[in-house]
This record gives structure tokens, sequence and C-alpha cells, in this order.
């Protein structure tokens, strides 16, 4: 994949106990080493870094290529002003680092990535251009909120994935509470087309609007 916004892998090696991926040198930072514990990002900023995750998911999709494991720890942000650039790594390598997930104990670092996986992922290893949507949309909840998605749950992560909603965020605009809402539904089909509609959804609530519309004729259709 070669990209301007994905990270270019120049060695994978999955023999390798653990294995392990060299990436292009690129001169920034991951946003989950960036961020400090409760410290949220401007919507305008997330919006422009989530268009630019999109735009890398799109393109890795149109070669047949599912992310699986989008969230903080693989975007990577350059921030010159101007030249501010995002690129997402961790493609070709992420399934490999997952395998066995569900054992993860709370104390690993690794248990950090849970917060971002999809239901239908978490539930029966099923993982499309929907479940990167949604690993999206968590990563947006995460910036915008200042904590991992369900972070607030006292009871088991698994579960609380598979079958609680994530409250609306404080002080964020009705139409990003709701293209969230869509973005982070349990069932695939519920969500946008694709993580390009997302993000509009997130700078236009008009569009959010004309799905609602969308939905409530299909609800009331015979």
């Amino acid at each position: 994949l070669v990209h301007q916004n994905i990270g270019k892998i120049v060695l994978l090696n999955v023999q390798n106990k653990p294995p392990f991926l060299v990436i292009e040198f690129f001169e920034g930072r991951s946003l989950s080493s960036t961020l400090q514990p409760g410290e949220t990002i401007a919507l305008s900023r997330v919006i422009d870094t989530a268009k630019s995750v999109a735009t890398a998911l799109n393109e890795a999709a149109s070669h047949g290529v599912i992310h699986g494991d989008i969230h903080p720890g693989n975007i990577l942000d350059r921030d010159r002003g101007a030249s501010h650039l995002v690129k997402v790594a961790g493609f070709g390598f992420s399934r490999v680092l997952r395998q066995g997930h569900e054992g993860v104990a709370a104390s690993d670092p690794e248990y950090e990535r849970l917060h971002y996986i999809a239901p239908e992922d978490l539930a029966a290893g099923v993982c499309t251009k929907a479940s990167d949507q949604y690993s999206l949309a968590a990563t947006v909840y995460r910036l915008l909120s200042g904590k991992a998605p369900f972070a607030h749950c006292s009871g088991e992560l698994r579960e609380a994935i598979l079958n609680e909603q994530l409250p609306p965020i404080e002080g964020q605009p009705d139409h990003v509470n709701a293209s969230l809402a869509r973005a982070l539904a349990k069932e695939p089909e519920h969500r946008f087309p694709d993580c390009d509609t997302l993000c509009r959804a997130l700078d236009d609530p008009s569009l959010v609007a004309e799905f609602e519309v969308q939905e409530k004729e299909k609800e009331a259709a015979p």
C-alpha cells in the first residue's frame, strides 16, 4: 500500500516470537503517546484527523485490505502548522498481534486496544470496512471525550462492547453525538455507508438529519 496517509511497511516478520513490524521513518508521534489521561482535542482538529484516517482506510479497502485495529496508537501525527500530516500504521500486522485478545488482562498494555474493536469482530472475528468505521468512530469518541469508549463501565469490557450504548459526549453538538451513535451501532448495517460519510456527517448537521429521515421512511415502508 502506497499512500501519503499510510505508513509504508518496510519489513514484516510474523515468524518471530513476538512478531514485529518495521515501517518507514515518520517524524511524528502516535496520538496515544501524545494525549494525557483525560486530555481532549478540538472538534475541528479531530475531524481533520478523522478525514485523513478515512482516506487511508478507503485507499486500503480499494485494494481489498481491511485494517482491523484502528485506535489512537496506530494513528501517527506530525504537526508543523501548515504541513500537518497524519499517517495510519499497522496495516498487515494488527490481526497477528490481536490473536487471543480475549484473554488479555486489564493490566496489560494490549487491553487498551480492546476499547476500539467492533462488536462483530470481538464476538466472531468478522472484520469488514464497517468494522474499521466503528473503530474510527471509537477513536473520535476518545479524542473528544478524553476517555476510551466504555472506560466508564464497571463490568466486563467485552460484555459492554457487545451490549451497552455509549453516552453522548458532553459539550459536543447534537449532530456529532448522533453521527458517532450511528457509526458505533452494534449492527454493521446500521452504520454509515463508509468512513468518508462518517467524516462528512461530523462536519455537516444536515447530513445526519438526511440519514434520520431515510431511516424513518424505511421503518414506515410496508
